[in-house]
């Protein structure tokens, strides 16, 4: 498989950097401050939001992957720190369309018997894994073992490869592949939930959306019974407009500000096949613009979905339009399919761990299994 090499810099992108670390970065956050210093409501929350919007902000993509470590150099440190073995499993290309896979597994890999949560990192598909993606599934393993569950649920997570070194639809190639080899080793779909958070989630709706609409370019995913759940954190549900609203009135609020998702976006499908697909009326990239119609047949996918947002982040209301979709297949299609939604009050985007949205995210895996 092919993930992308943490990028070097000239010295002159170096020198570049620096002035944006020492001083573009501080300007930005300093000036909001400055202009909220009468703003009550939640200040000290505010501003941590900032901080992050301002850093993100202040630099270029390539900046930002110099500057933060890689997934596998993330997931070693934890691993390391917390006493785990690093388990990383590759999955070699073999057939016509395959791009190869790798999947790092937080603790033990899959034993037959066991329950299996494959997990999606966000980072507007720019970013590698955070440190926070492995403590939020070492929350949900400890939840398991808290339930009936015990020590039976074992979490995979995909390093799929970051744009721009692969645009789109590369990383659902690869999602795809992990998929599929993990099915092939005869796990049940009904003992696999998908999870993901932000590009994360995009890319687990990718999926479905390939499941129920083969993409001619990407080998055919085929289940013979419908996946346990799917559960998406702040999902990305439409990359192609920044238009609506919640842009705008949650600009200064969330960790996330429209320039920063467009720009991270046209990583991904600028000069790509994303506007075509679009264009002919395929939502293999964008879920909230598709109609219910695209989603007809969930119900052979997946027998629960759980959709979580923040009620204060940017991406709220393409979010709150793929929920009234989802609402209107779920009373076509009732029965064996079940959605839940939840919009926390007071959260942003991707809420730190063991938020009402995490915590929430955290039982509805357990519980897709519970009743699997």
């Amino acid at each position: 498989m092919e993930v992308a090499s943490k990028p070097s810099l000239s010295l002159r992108e170096k020198i570049s950097l620096l002035v944006r670390i020492l001083i573009v970065y501080p300007y930005s956050l300093v000036s909001f401050i400055l202009r909220n210093l009468l703003v009550r409501d939640r200040w000290w929350f505010r501003v941590k939001n900032a901080g992050s919007r301002c850093l993100t902000g202040s630099m270029t993509v390539k900046q930002l992957q110099y500057l933060f470590p890689s997934t596998p150099t993330v997931y070693k440190k934890w691993t390391r720190a917390k006493g785990l073995l690093s388990n990383t499993e590759e999955f070699p290309a073999e057939n016509d369309g395959e791009v190869g896979a790798r999947i790092m597994w937080v603790g033990e890999a899959w034993k037959p018997g066991q329950k299996l949560l494959l997990y999606f990192h966000g980072g507007g598909y720019v970013l590698s894994m955070m440190k926070g993606h492995l403590e939020f599934l070492n929350y949900v393993k400890r939840t398991a073992v808290d339930s009936e569950l015990k020590d039976s649920l074992a979490i995979a997570v995909l390093e799929y490869t970051t744009a721009p070194a692969q645009k789109y639809p590369f990383q659902i190639r690869e999602a795809t592949q992990a998929l599929s080899r993990l099915l092939a080793r005869g796990i049940p779909p009904s003992d696999i939930t998908i999870s993901g958070d932000s590009a994360g989630g995009h890319l687990a709706l990718s999926v479905v959306s390939h499941i129920l609409h083969p993409r001619p370019t990407i080998p055919r995913l085929s289940l013979d019974s419908p996946l346990a759940g799917l559960a998406l954190l702040s999902p990305a549900t439409c990359l192609s407009s920044t238009k609506a609203s919640s842009f705008q009135k949650y600009g200064s609020i969330d960790v996330l500000d429209p320039a920063i998702c467009q720009h991270w976006t046209s990583q991904l499908t600028d000069n790509s096949e994303f506007s075509a697909d679009l264009a002919s009326g395929n939502y293999w990239g964008e879920a909230a613009p598709a109609p219910e119609s695209w989603w007809k047949g969930i119900r052979s996918v997946a027998k629960k979905m759980l959709i979580t947002a923040g009620e204060e982040e940017v991406l709220i209301d393409d979010i709150r339009v793929f929920i009234k979709t989802m609402e209107g297949v779920f009373e076509k299609e009732g029965g064996s399919f079940q959605l839940e939604t939840l919009v926390a009050k007071g959260e942003v985007h991707d809420a730190p761990l063991r938020s009402e949205t995490t915590r929430r995210t955290a039982e509805f895996i357990v519980e897709t299994f519970r009743t699997a």
